[in-house]
Order: structure tokens, then sequence, then C-alpha cells
């Protein structure tokens, strides 16, 4: 977020945007994440964020807080990932 705004990127394998025009490439840095599921929709994603960053024994580092959608079986399954520290 910067000022007061969210940026919001939208990513694909390297190898599946090879087609697509007018696409930049954004690295995702390697290091520790704390993923946890997300409960309740997309609605309920800044209330996951939000009980991480509760938590005391790490502090995030720079990267990109991620989400992950998959859709196994015809079911939407929601993670988020925070780039962290441990304390």
């Amino acid at each position: 977020m910067q000022g007061g705004v969210i940026h919001y990127i939208a990513g694909v394998k390297s190898k599946d945007a090879e087609k697509l025009t007018d696409t930049e490439e954004a690295v995702i840095s390697a290091g520790k994440y704390i993923v946890a599921p997300v409960e309740g929709g997309i609605a309920a994603i800044p209330t996951t964020f939000d009980k991480l960053l509760e938590l005391i024994n790490f502090r995030m580092r720079d990267g990109y807080a991620i989400e992950r959608y998959t859709h196994p079986e015809n079911e939407l399954i929601i993670e988020v990932w925070l780039p962290i520290e441990w304390l």
C-alpha cells in the first residue's frame, strides 16, 4: 500500500504468460512466508491478514503480500501469504 492506495498485481507462471502482450515481470522474493487459509471467502481476506499481523513472533519483511486462489474439484480455496522474518 502506498499513500493509502492498494496496488494489486495478478500473477501467472512465466511460461503461461509468454503469449500475453503488455505484461511486466514481478519477482516474488525468496524467503520465509507465513501462510494461512482464508475461511469465509474473498470478503474474509482482510480479517485473515489482520489476524496474522496480530501474531508477535515475527515481523514483515520487504516483499509482496500474496493471495493464492486454487480451484480443485469446483471448490475455491484461498490462502494469504505474508513475507516475514522471525524474531
